[in-house]
Order: structure tokens, then sequence, then C-alpha cells
């Protein structure tokens, strides 16, 4: 993983993975503001040792109103592959410059035996869904067993942007977890 660019004045989480990825590097870097997605993102980077943390309400729609009132102009958005909204095009039309540094990576894997039993037994009735890609990627899974959910499914996801991807769903609910 490269280190972040000396250009940086500010570092940028959108999930607490990010920064466990960022704390297991063996980089020295210097005392840069954090700016965090929410609480859980911004209790991760104190627990790391950043000391200058600004929580960013929680969605990545509060986070860019942040990072676009903070005084830094150059952020180094240290992230996962997969990410759920684009923050460097709403940053550089404010005249701030967001450079990514993709430091960990969540792979797609199969749902397990136990939980395929499950719905396909209709045994599960709630699913959590931890990112837009989580909640599109069980959408596929619904969308190749047609017979699923067998009994009422509810859905929990992160944010509001994960439960539109279950629009049209066979659910009987979609709420979206307080953050």
């Amino acid at each position: 993983v490269p280190v972040p660019s000396p250009e940086a004045e500010a570092l940028v989480f959108t999930s607490a993975n990010a920064v466990a990825a960022a704390a297991s590097q063996d980089w020295a870097l210097p005392p840069l503001p954090v700016y965090a997605v929410g609480a859980r993102t911004a209790a991760a980077a104190r627990a790391a040792g950043h000391d200058t943390v600004i929580d960013g309400g929680g969605e990545a729609a509060s986070l860019l109103d942040v990072l676009t009132a903070a005084p830094e102009r150059t952020f180094c958005h240290l992230r996962g592959h997969h990410v759920a909204r684009d923050l460097a095009a709403p940053l550089a039309a404010a005249g701030k410059r967001l450079m990514a540094l993709t430091v960990y990576d969540a792979v797609a894997v199969p749902l397990y035996p136990r939980p395929m039993g499950a719905l396909a037994e209709g045994r599960a009735r709630t699913i959590g869904l931890w990112s837009p890609r989580a909640a599109a990627l069980f959408a596929e899974i619904l969308a190749a067993h047609p017979d699923w959910p067998r009994h009422p499914l509810t859905a929990v996801t992160i944010s509001a942007r994960a439960a539109a991807a279950l629009t049209g769903l066979r659910l009987h609910d979609v709420r979206v977890a307080e953050v």
C-alpha cells in the first residue's frame, strides 16, 4: 500500500475498516486532522491515535458538507476498494482536492450454507446489510431465488442509499439503522 501524499492537509475515513487498515501500516504520518464519516469511524480514529477528529454526521452527504466547509483544501481519503459515493467530484466543484488511497478491499463471497438454508427454509426473519454494495449483492441473491423469502423478512440497512438497493424486492420491511 502506498503512503499518503505529503501534500495532504487532512485525512478522510469513510469506514472504521479503513481506519484499522491504515493503522496496520508502518507509516510515520504527521499529526493531520481526521474527518470521519460518523461516530463509529471517529471513535476508531481516536482509538488509533488520531488527536484531532471531526465527526462528519453519519452519512456521506453530511461528511461532504463538513469537508466543503473545512479550512483544508487537500484531503487524502483512506478507503476501501469499493466506495458507496464519490467524494472527489463534489469537493473539486468546491475548489478542494481529494486524493484516494485504497487501504483494504471487502471481497464479496458467496452466501454461506447456513444462511442460505435459513433463507430457503424460511427460518431467517431479519438480515443486516451494512453497505449499498452488500444490499445490491443481496438483491442479486433474491433475484436468483424467486421463491425466497418464504416468511416475512426484514432488512436492516446502514443507510438510505443501501435501502434503495432493495426497492421492489419481496421483503416484509426495510429499515434504516439509526447512527
